[in-house]
């Protein structure tokens, strides 16, 4: 809403309401990518170039942040980063975090039905061309993700593979099949440690000098939850957080 001057004033739909707006068609852009992929995956050798092309491009990710972690570059160009996680050629780790938990999803379907063919095969060699591939990928993108340092991501990339491995037990009214989910989120994390268990998880076991400390996380999450019970219906408006923190920011 403009008020007579011109100036941006607050609604009662948002706080906000052009960050509002610039939210809004932000995720109807999102939204078209997502009709975008349905269109073009409407058949099956369409769906496989798709995954195959998100796969490629996740695994490019993965080893150039690789061969960078430490520089503090992309491309040769400074970022201002902790230069000790992950990003590829993303400015903010999380961001890399985000891209690389699609592409686990997709390869974990990937995985399953290579777990089908494979049992259809008799020879142990042909049985291993199937399954080697996806499992190694798979290994490699979460190994990726834990070093991107993202904490929020890797409990997304675990609770959502102990998800997957739940629907597949649902529908095949297997529940040792299941496990499936789970077996790969331990070697996920095995691999990790083997790595490197404090570049791996090191963001989980302690602090480092660019993040915020736990009690001012605690802080944090306690005026937020103020926000909400000020505005429990409808809330603050679409991406409009940091605005609208600033009514319950701690001095």
């Amino acid at each position: 809403l403009l008020d007579p001057l011109g100036l941006s004033v607050a609604s009662t739909l948002s706080v906000a309401p052009s960050e509002s707006r610039a939210s809004a068609l932000l995720w109807a852009a999102v939204a078209s990518c997502f009709a975008a992929g349905a269109l073009v995956g409407r058949h099956r050798r369409q769906r496989r170039l798709l995954a195959a092309g998100l796969a490629a491009a996740a695994l490019f990710q993965v080893v150039y942040g690789a061969s960078t972690l430490g520089t503090g570059f992309i491309w040769g160009v400074d970022v201002l980063h902790d230069p000790s996680r992950l990003r590829g050629t993303f400015v903010n780790p999380n961001h890399l975090a985000m891209y690389l938990e699609i592409a686990l999803a997709a390869n974990f379907a990937w995985g399953w039905w290579a777990v089908r063919r494979f049992r259809m095969e008799a020879s142990i060699e042909r049985r291993a061309l199937w399954i080697i591939p996806p499992v190694l990928l798979w290994l490699i993108l979460f190994t990726g993700l834990a070093f991107s340092g993202s904490r929020a991501g890797l409990l997304a990339a675990l609770a959502g593979v102990c998800v997957q491995g739940f629907l597949v037990a649902r529908t095949l009214r297997s529940w040792r099949v299941g496990l499936l989910g789970a077996a790969a989120m331990l070697l996920g994390l095995g691999v990790v440690v083997a790595i490197g268990l404090q570049q791996g998880l090191g963001r989980w076991m302690g602090t480092s000098p660019y993040d915020l400390s736990w009690n001012h996380r605690l802080t944090v999450y306690k005026a937020t939850l103020g926000l909400w019970w000020e505005f429990p219906w409808i809330g603050t408006g679409l991406g409009t957080f940091q605005e609208a923190f600033t009514m319950v920011q701690p001095a």
